[in-house]
């Protein structure tokens, strides 16, 4: 990662953590089924997800 930044390739990084709170599990469940629906209307994107798997 730091060599993609511009810097040394051993250069130590400190990555803070997310500044934003975690999804709620309902959030993560309306992701998912949001998702699940776009496969269905969306034949290219299942095929996709499984050229990648």
């Amino acid at each position: 990662m730091a060599n993609a930044l511009g810097l040394q390739a051993d250069y130590r990084l400190q990555i803070a953590p997310p500044s934003v709170p975690k999804p709620s599990l309902e959030q993560n469940n309306n992701i998912h089924q949001v998702i699940g629906q776009a496969k269905t209307l969306r034949p290219g994107l299942a095929a996709a997800e499984a050229n990648i798997k």
